[in-house]
């Protein structure tokens, strides 16, 4: 049986596994990703980061704990719902910018 933790917005659920509130309004929360073929990648909750083969070897620019979240450049996925229209995940189209509503978002990792 897992044992739940709460700490400011965190909440730990044994073995590793966590959930957070709203993760694209916390700072220098990021996630690395690699793969076999030896790519390396940082990436935030907004998907912004940087993508390498090595530490002086990028495919994009590189990026420190401060850069991810405040670059401009970032990846993007939209998704079209019937009646609705795009829907960015990242919170960057123009109907969630002009809108501002709060989105419930909780991330599970």
């Amino acid at each position: 049986m897992s044992e739940q933790k709460q700490v400011k917005g965190w909440t730990f659920l044994g073995n590793g596994d966590f959930t957070l509130g709203q993760p694209e309004t916390t700072n220098y929360l990021y996630f690395p990703l690699a793969n076999e073929a030896g790519m390396m990648s940082a990436i935030t909750p907004r998907l912004h980061g940087d993508s390498k083969t090595g530490q002086h070897h990028f495919l994009l620019p590189p990026v420190s704990a401060e850069d991810l979240h405040n670059t401009k450049s970032g990846r993007n996925f939209w998704l079209n719902f019937e009646g609705y229209g795009p829907w960015s995940i990242t919170g960057n189209g123009p109907a969630q910018l002009l809108n501002q509503k709060d989105e419930t978002v909780s991330l599970k990792a």
